[in-house]
């Protein structure tokens, strides 16, 4: 006779029946089970790589097998967990391609650059995973490019990469394998853990960014001019807005933005100088919201030497009203990094506008040719003197004329950015009469009439 009770056995995070079968009159004992399914907790952490090891939120993390992949998310402290059957293969996968700018900022082209051209080559191998830019296994300019039109807003998504990468925690940095495989589960296995790698944030301040807002909270704490010449104009008129490096240095970038007020300017254009490494993909315009981005790297191994007072670039514009100067009208975009890096220092100078120009404004072209809008006349004795401010550096001549165009004297010199006198002995070539005065400064030319009386 057999008598049958029923029992459970619990393992894992399941109960499975059992049946035990007693053989009567002898009481033999027989265990009786049903194949069971367990479920085993599946889990991990995911930090970055770099010393901080800062938790990785909101990552996303496929864990399947060939029949049902199921997918979570990373909490706040970089934790995932699922629960899945046993005894099956489990390949865990975590990919996050949201928000690529965040951490990124120019301080990571400076690395890239100064990595390329062999100054500084990058230390560590996270380091050059987010120098990768473009995930073709090398670290070239093309990099800088690609990570340059990303900061400039030309481009929102890396073109072959995602905004992280993730690799096996355990198998770093001698393997750089993005996932994790489980061959059978039978227990929990709560130690899948991965580094993660921010594309494009060589430096490593991900952790130190607002998150939320994708800003980077840090700024340096010193300070350099960027030189913009001051403008008057009348509603209609084009201009050019001449900007000017405020300070002699060998720079490894140089990036700014300009905003510009929507009701009194309009945006045309910009034209760059002959500048090395310069070149229209540098420059970002966005009409929508009336602003210029302007992002420069040394993009080769040739440094280049800034003048103060150089011209940088101009920004071709259109007054929609009188404009009587531009100080409360161009500022600086504060949402961009407006900052400067020079090859003698390892910080960066954050960028401010100079009007340096404000002393010189013109209305019009035709205004150019005036001279009491551009400078000041003295005739002492035998000598011509006229002041002006250059807005610009280079050669300049001061002719002098008589009434028939017969030229009197003529004097070759160099104009200085800033305020400058041009001198002109006339001794007796000059009668008594009018004379015309030519100044081809390296902007225009100015013009005026002087009368010499003879002694």
């Amino acid at each position: 006779m057999l008598v049958f009770k029923q029992g459970f056995l619990k393992e894992g995070t399941s109960t499975c029946p059992i049946y035990c079968a007693y053989s009567l009159p002898n009481a033999v004992l027989q265990v009786v089970s049903p194949p069971c399914t367990y479920f085993y907790n599946i889990g991990g952490l995911i930090t970055t790589a770099d010393n901080n090891a800062c938790a990785v939120p909101n990552v996303d993390v496929k864990i399947e097998t060939s029949a049902s992949p199921i997918a979570s998310k990373t909490d706040q402290n970089g934790k995932y967990t699922q629960n899945r059957k046993n005894y099956l293969s489990y390949t865990i996968t975590p990919s996050k391609d949201t928000k690529p700018l965040c951490g990124v900022s120019t301080l990571d082209i400076v690395l890239m650059t100064k990595h390329i051209s062999g100054v500084q080559p990058i230390p560590d191998w996270w380091r050059l995973v987010a120098a990768d830019v473009n995930n073709n296994g090398k670290i070239t300019v093309a990099d800088i490019v690609e990570l340059r039109k990303m900061i400039l807003g030309i481009n929102t998504q890396f073109s072959s990469n995602t905004a992280w990468r993730f690799f096996d925690a355990s198998k770093v940095p001698t393997s750089l394998i993005e996932y994790i495989t489980i061959a059978s589960l039978q227990k929990d296995e709560l130690a899948n853990n991965f580094r993660g790698v921010k594309i494009g944030d060589v430096s490593g301040n991900w952790c130190d960014t607002d998150k939320d807002n994708c800003i980077n909270a840090q700024r340096p704490s010193e300070e350099q001019d960027i030189f913009i010449t001051d403008i008057a104009a009348r509603e209609g008129e084009e201009f050019d807005i001449f900007v000017k490096i405020g300070e002699n240095q060998v720079p490894i970038l140089y990036g700014t933005a300009f905003d510009f007020d929507r009701d009194a300017i309009e945006i045309i254009g910009v034209e760059r100088a002959e500048i090395p490494y310069l070149t229209e993909d540098n420059f970002a315009i966005n009409r929508e919201e009336n602003k210029v981005k302007m992002l420069w790297a040394m993009d080769g191994e040739e440094p280049v030497l800034f003048r103060q007072g150089q011209e940088f670039f101009k920004i071709k514009a259109r007054a929609k009203r009188e404009i009587a100067s531009l100080e409360n009208l161009v500022t600086l975009d504060e949402s961009f990094e407006n900052v400067t890096y020079s090859t003698d220092s390892e910080e960066g100078k954050a960028l401010r506008i100079n009007f340096r120009g404000a002393e010189y404004r013109h209305l019009s072209a035709e205004s150019k040719s005036k001279t009491n809008n551009s400078a000041t006349l003295n005739l002492a004795g035998d000598v011509l003197s006229i002041n002006y401010y250059s807005t610009d550096s280079g050669n300049t001549r001061l002719s002098v004329y008589d009434l028939q165009g017969r030229l009197i004297t003529q004097k070759n010199f160099t104009s200085q950015f800033g305020y400058n006198n041009a001198q002109v002995e006339l001794q007796n070539q000059v009668q008594s009469e009018v004379y015309f005065y030519l100044l081809e400064t390296p902007q225009y030319p100015i013009s005026g009439k002087f009368v010499r009386i003879s002694k």
